[in-house]
């Protein structure tokens, strides 16, 4: 049972950008934000995709495709991580593809052993659905996606709590540099 019925019955979703941290936005990868998109639902956890390239708008115009994510929980010398992979796949493409065949991989990393780094997965885990906001370079919204959520996080959450339970991580950026050395995101898609 979800915590937050959250799906988006208010028209076309429009997010203003340019009032994000400028640090965000200067960055490509996926984030998440707490945000408040309609009063009637109040804060929610979105997902934001930033690509600085032309890319950013051939994926938007992919209508529809599939968001799956791979999350798991990788060992360092710093302590443990854990890894979000987020896959995006033509919706007529099956989930057995090569990791070469999806239209774009992107891992995000949280430190397991801080409970404030865990807990926007957790919220996001508790929400109905999944917001996806594709944003440019220029912090313009290129379009915005809903996806019901299927993703099982709350479960690997769980699991992660359990493994990390009395665990300390010394240093999360050593360990995120660590992981990401030894492991790029196609060995991440692999691991399904």
């Amino acid at each position: 049972m979800f915590l937050l019925n959250n799906k988006w019955n208010e028209g076309k979703a429009q997010f203003d950008f340019s009032q994000i941290d400028t640090g965000i936005l200067s960055l490509d990868g996926i984030f998440t934000l707490p945000v408040m998109l309609s009063p009637k639902i109040g804060y929610e956890v979105v997902i934001v995709l930033i690509d600085h390239t032309s890319f950013i708008y051939e994926l938007a115009q992919m209508k529809p495709f599939n968001m799956f994510l791979k999350s798991g929980l990788g060992n360092t010398s710093c302590g443990p991580i854990l890894f979000n992979l987020f896959i995006f796949i033509d919706k007529d493409s099956p989930l057995t593809v090569r990791p070469d065949q999806a239209e774009l991989l992107v891992d995000i990393y949280a430190n397991p052993c801080d409970t404030q780094s865990i807990k926007i997965w957790h919220d996001l885990a508790s929400q109905s659905h999944w917001h996806l906001f594709l944003v440019d370079g220029q912090a313009k919204q290129i379009e915005f996606f809903e996806f019901k959520n299927t993703f099982n996080l709350d479960k690997t959450l769980s699991q992660v709590m359990k493994a990390c339970k009395g665990m300390t991580q010394t240093n999360f950026m050593n360990a995120k540099q660590e992981f990401m050395n030894k492991y790029e995101v196609e060995d991440l898609f692999r691991m399904m």
